[in-house]
């Protein structure tokens, strides 16, 4: 099954939109559910969103975004790879773009402000970590910067933020052997 816009020649194609209806005052909007089926012998189909490359202008972008609440909290955005029973699990990867002849993109993870307004709240936490293991070794977490070849080769930082009392604090620690 294939569902396409029009294309154009001389302007834009048309565009595609998906969405549900808003809800009643005392109900919840509907969802949207992209799956694919599953198999039994083979691999099971995959989903694909792309945007398309541009010639003279930018590639266009995709943006994935949660509702904002109110009186509650905002949505959760989560991207989980598969379990295996007999074989490694899924991986995840998020890798930018590269420049033939400039920079590569940048890539960047933090979490929003806190609140000003009573009661005070504090930013998010931002946690990396590897999971643990019942019968072997833990995974290892890497920080590194890449190699250059001609120019200097990449820095790293990890600095504690300012505050009024106390500031903050960087501590390393590492787990003794038993």
């Amino acid at each position: 099954m294939a569902l396409s816009t029009g294309s154009s020649q001389a302007t834009s194609s048309g565009g595609f939109e998906i969405s549900t209806p808003n809800a009643g005052t005392n109900g919840v909007s509907g969802h949207l559910s992209f799956t694919t089926g599953t198999t039994s012998q083979g691999s099971s189909g995959y989903v694909q969103i792309a945007s398309g490359s541009a010639t003279n202008g930018d590639g266009g972008s995709i943006s994935v975004g949660v509702g904002a609440g109110v009186s509650s909290s905002g949505g959760r955005i989560m991207l989980t790879a598969g379990d295996a029973s007999g074989a490694t699990g899924g991986s995840i990867e998020m890798v930018t773009g590269g420049g033939a002849e400039r920079s590569s993109g940048m890539f960047t993870i933090r979490t929003a402000a806190g609140g000003s307004s009573a009661p005070k709240g504090v930013t998010g936490a931002l946690f990396l970590q590897t999971g643990g293991s019942t019968d072997g070794a833990s995974g290892a977490v890497l920080v590194a910067s890449g190699d250059a070849v001609g120019g200097a080769g990449g820095s790293m930082s990890l600095a504690a933020g300012s505050g009024d009392a106390p500031p903050g604090f960087v501590f390393w620690c590492a787990e003794s052997e038993p």
